[in-house]
């Protein structure tokens, strides 16, 4: 310790050796600051202090000025009465103004915490973090929503001390007091369901399901000393078991009213437990359909009562929109694009050389654009791209962008009046047509790689042996080979035909000598299933004695099996396959009996047939397997036909025409796109959810006509009995 009375001799001694100021100028200032600064050297046992006073006494840093600040402001949505409330590196309170703002001044570096609260509001997030490091920070705004109250009261055999569990967007429980009363409170809005439970005791409802938009009361339970319980159970089966409400109402043996809500899992389960003897009613809903039976009573008496069953249905195909477009869709099978838009041609048999429209659709039936083509125009086709082809019945072949624009076309001159003609698409974008023979056109150039046929010559298309007219759409194998049906010209035989993607013949199978009464005609495109399996149909005659015939090819080009359709029902539709391996098809009337739809197993042996009432009336379309296993086409009744997988009918649309070659299309949202011969192009509303999970779904493949089958099966399986996954 330096004595008081050396302080000043010390100050003149440092003075004197370490400072240009004249000792009598210190002498002169303020008695503090000398003290202060005698003091400094007498705690520092006469070392020299300074430190933060450097500068003249004004503190901190910069010789007198104040180290630097910042401000943390943010915002509130939904509230303007919030009190906001910071923590960490500083503590202080906030309140937001009129438009919900708020913000803290004079806030050195740190980390800090905001937390918003105001009675009746939560808030999202419930807090927000910054850091600020030399520089102001403007937080993100924060939302407030009104919170509500969820309140009820337990009433009968018991009251306090129940157990009410809250489910739905928050989860919670509490225990029922002072009379049974129960609340819940600070909730969002939402969906939840109430469930009281105590042991010994069973309640009514059993459950609660509630719309919770603003304050609730009266949520009320009864309670009733429990007597022997049961449980009553079944399952929904058909195109959507689970999902369905099933609805418990009734009265017990006491007296007491018992209701309940469940909803099918599990493939249509549903089981309600802690049901007391009694007579009750089982009631299932659900949007788009009815159910058989549309109730059922049940009688409990001291025993479960399993088994009550029902079967689900949609309520019926539902027109979305209509658009006249002025003359037959009668060849042309509409096609979707990635992006929603739908396309179709139209044009009437037999009227070659009329102009005729190409039409895209946007999903809400608005025309998009046309195009008017000279000719009857076929089944379009879009490519990956975008790039639409449509070839007419002049075998020209046009390629549109996507907004309509012509990118350019191929001219062949050879006349097709009869057939669904439609180009394939093989994996490197490459376009084969049918015409005289088989085309490959480059997708760039619109120009012919190769041709596997005799060129046509003034609009008349040459036939010899093998290299006749393909009057139908090839189909390409995941290997690239392209099969297609060539008819020649003398009516005789017709044949199958491999290609390679070089334009270089595989195999080609006469027909003529298979069938007892040769193969005259071949309007059916090919299928492709997944192992390889090549489906077509054929037409032999139309006489009560002919018989004509579905053929099944190996990748090889030998015959793995034949079903004869008899009756002289010949085929121009083409075959599908639903994702359990069936093959549909469909069959003409011939001259003396009623058109059929035909179920094949895979090993060709008949799953079952649906005849068509209306004799005479025949069926082009191709048949068109959905996502819950049900079968659309058209026929020429006018009606767009629904089967079950069964073979029994789910749905008929009556279009007020005839439906002839086109076959529907179905949209992942269930909408079937379809025409009739009134030139009108339907989209009715299915609740079938896209194409079945396979091979070979629809005419030419998929949604796109893209006649090709890449290995990967289509569409997907939307749940239902009659969906099987197939690679």
């Amino acid at each position: 310790m330096v004595p008081a009375g050396s302080r000043i001799s010390l100050l003149s001694a440092f003075f004197a050796s370490n400072s240009t100021t004249p000792l009598s100028a210190v002498r002169t200032r303020k008695a503090i600051g000398l003290l202060a600064l005698a003091g400094t050297l007498a705690v520092a046992g006469c070392s020299i202090g300074g430190g933060n006073n450097s500068g003249g006494g004004g503190g901190g840093q910069g010789g007198g000025g104040g180290s630097t600040t910042y401000t943390l402001s943010g915002a509130i949505s939904g509230t303007q009465q919030a009190s906001i409330s910071l923590s960490g590196a500083a503590s202080a309170t906030a309140t937001t103004d009129a438009n919900g703002n708020y913000s803290f001044a004079s806030l050195g570096n740190g980390s800090y915490t905001v937390t918003p609260s105001e009675s009746g509001y939560l808030f999202t997030p419930a807090n927000l973090t910054a850091t600020i490091n030399g520089a102001n920070f403007q937080l993100k705004t924060i939302q407030a929503n009104q919170a509500y109250t969820l309140s009820g009261t337990v009433t009968g055999d018991t009251a306090d001390g129940v157990t009410i569990a809250l489910s739905g967007p928050s989860s919670a429980t509490t225990t029922t007091a002072s009379g049974g009363r129960f609340s819940f409170t600070m909730l969002a809005s939402g969906n939840y369901t109430l469930t009281p439970s105590e042991t010994g005791f069973m309640f009514s409802p059993l459950n609660l399901p509630v719309n919770l938009n603003n304050n609730l009361t009266s949520q009320n339970f009864t309670a009733k000393a429990e007597q022997a319980t049961y449980v009553v159970s079944g399952t929904v089966s058909g195109t959507a078991p689970d999902g369905v409400l099933i609805a418990l109402s009734g009265t017990a043996n006491d007296g007491t009213t018992t209701t309940g809500q469940m909803v099918t899992a599990g493939g249509g389960q549903f089981s309600f437990s802690g049901v007391a003897g009694g007579t009750y009613s089982l009631t299932p809903s659900l949007a788009t359909y009815t159910f058989s039976p549309a109730d059922i009573g049940v009688t409990v008496n001291a025993a479960d009562a399993a088994g009550q069953d029902f079967k689900d249905k949609l309520s019926g195909l539902t027109l979305k929109w209509k658009y006249a477009t002025g003359d037959a869709i009668y060849y042309s099978s509409p096609a979707i694009g990635a992006d929603g838009t739908i396309y179709v041609g139209n044009g009437a048999p037999f009227a070659l050389g009329v102009p005729r429209n190409f039409y895209a659709f946007n999903p809400d039936g608005s025309v998009k654009w046309s195009y008017l083509i000279g000719v009857n125009t076929d089944s379009p086709v879009v490519a990956p791209d975008g790039t639409v082809y449509v070839q007419d019945t002049l075998s020209t072949l046009y390629a549109f962008d996507p907004g309509g624009t012509l990118k350019w076309k191929y001219p062949l001159q050879c006349s097709l009046d009869v057939g669904q003609v439609v180009p394939a698409l093989g994996s490197d974008g490459t376009i084969y047509l049918g015409a005289d023979g088989l085309y490959a056109i480059d997708p760039g150039t619109g120009t012919m790689k190769w041709h596997v046929g005799v060129a046509s010559a003034a609009g008349i298309c040459s036939s010899t042996w093998g290299y006749g007219q393909v009057r139908s759409g090839p189909a390409v194998g995941p290997d690239g080979t392209i099969y297609a049906a060539v008819n020649v010209q003398s009516l005789v035989n017709a044949a199958v035909i491999a290609v390679s993607p070089a334009g270089t013949i595989k195999w080609e199978l006469d027909l003529g000598g298979i069938d007892p009464g040769n193969v005259d005609w071949m309007f059916s495109s090919p299928a492709i299933a997944s192992d390889g399996t090549i489906y077509i149909g054929s037409e032999t005659g139309m006489d009560a004695t002919d018989v004509n015939t579905v053929f099944a090819l190996n990748p090889d080009g030998s015959i793995k099996w034949t079903y004869g359709v008899p009756g002289g029902r010949t085929i121009r539709s083409s075959p599908t396959i639903g994702a359990d391996g069936t093959i549909y098809i469909g069959a003409k009337a011939g001259n003396t009996t009623t058109a059929e739809m035909v179920a094949l197993n895979p090993d060709g042996t008949l799953k079952w047939i649906y005849p068509l009432a209306l004799a005479g009336a025949d069926i082009y379309s191709t048949p068109t397997v959905a996502a819950d296993g049900r079968i659309f086409f058209g026929a020429e009744t006018s009606l767009l036909y629904a089967l079950n997988p069964d073979g029994t009918l789910s749905d008929t649309y009556d279009t007020n025409n005839g439906i002839n070659w086109t076959s529907p299309a179905i949209a992942g949202d269930g909408t079937i796109y379809i025409g009739n011969n009134a030139g009108d192009f339907f989209a009715i509303g299915s609740g079938s959810l896209g194409l079945a999970k396979s091979s070979w779904p629809k005419f030419h493949q998929n949604n796109q006509n893209t006649g090709l089958y890449s290995g990967k099966a289509q569409g997907s399986a939307q749940p239902g009995p009659a969906i099987d996954s197939q690679p």
